[in-house]
C-alpha cells in the first residue's frame, strides 16, 4: 500500500482477512486502504470489527477515530477519540487525530490542547510534526505552525526529512501554493503517506485545483 500498488494491496488485505476472519490486526489494517480508496463505509465497518475483537488494543481505538476523522463523520471521531484516549493515554496520533476532530466540530480550545499534549508525546517525529503544524495553523497559532515549517527544513538540510508535513503545515496556513509545491516534492520523492491525498479533509480546499488533480492522477487515484 505504501508502495502505492493498490491492486495487489487490496488482495493482500483481503486474503488476510478471509485467512484469519476473528484476527483484529488483519481488520485493523484493512480501514486506511479502503478509506485511501474513497470507501469509507467499508473501512467504518472493518475498524469497528476490529475494536469489537480487541477493544483495549491502541491500534484498533486508533484507526476507528482515524476511520470516522477522514469520512467527515466528526462527531463521532471525538466521541471515540476520546475514549480511545482514556484507554491508551499515550499514544500521539490519537491524541492528534482527536484534535483534528476538535477543530472540526469548532472545539478549539480542546483541539489545541490535544494538539499539545500529541507534541508532547511524538517526540519530534517528523509525520507528527506535521500534523502539530497544520492544527496549529488551522488554530490561529501562526508562529508556531512556521517553527515547525522552519525546524522540518532544518532537517532536511542536515539529512533526509520528509516534505510532506511541510506541506501539511503551508495548508494548515492557507498557504496553498507553498503547500502544493511540497506535495509535488513528496511525491517527487515517491513518499508512503501520499495516499493521504484521497482522504484528508485538510486537502478539501485545493481539491478543484489542477496542479492538485494532476497529484491524485499520477498515484491513481481519483478525486
Amino acid at each position: 500500500m505504501y508502495q502505492w500498488r493498490w491492486a495487489e494491496s487490496e488482495q493482500a488485505h483481503r486474503r488476510a482477512i478471509s485467512l484469519e476472519p476473528t484476527n483484529a490486526f488483519s481488520h485493523m489494517a484493512y480501514p486506511i486502504l479502503c478509506t485511501l480508496l474513497g470507501r469509507h463505509d467499508e473501512a467504518l465497518s472493518h475498524a469497528g470489527k476490529a475494536v469489537e475483537l480487541d477493544p483495549l488494543d491502541l491500534m484498533t481505538n486508533f484507526r476507528l477515530v482515524q476511520a470516522n476523522y477522514y469520512a467527515r463523520c466528526y462527531d463521532e471521531a471525538v466521541r471515540t477519540g476520546r475514549i480511545a484516549i482514556e484507554l491508551t493515554p499515550d499514544s500521539p496520533y490519537t491524541y492528534f487525530y482527536l484534535a483534528l476532530s476538535l477543530a472540526a466540530v469548532g472545539l478549539k480550545d480542546e483541539a489545541w490542547s490535544c494538539a499539545n499534549t500529541g507534541k508532547k508525546l511524538n517526540d519530534g517525529l517528523p509525520l507528527g510534526e506535521g500534523y502539530f503544524g497544520y492544527l496549529a495553523g488551522v488554530l490561529g497559532h501562526t508562529v508556531e505552525a512556521r517553527s515547525v515549517i522552519v525546524e522540518l527544513q532544518a532537517r532536511r538540510r542536515r539529512d533526509y526529512g520528509p516534505a510532506l508535513p511541510i506541506a501539511w503545515t503551508y495548508l494548515g496556513l492557507g498557504e496553498t501554493a507553498s503547500a502544493l509545491e511540497w506535495l509535488d516534492t513528496a511525491l517527487a520523492e515517491h513518499e508512503p503517506y501520499m495516499g493521504s491525498l484521497i482522504a484528508f479533509p485538510g486537502y478539501d480546499s485545493i481539491r478543484d485545483q489542477a496542479k492538485f488533480m494532476r497529484l491524485t492522477r499520477e498515484l491513481k487515484l481519483s478525486t
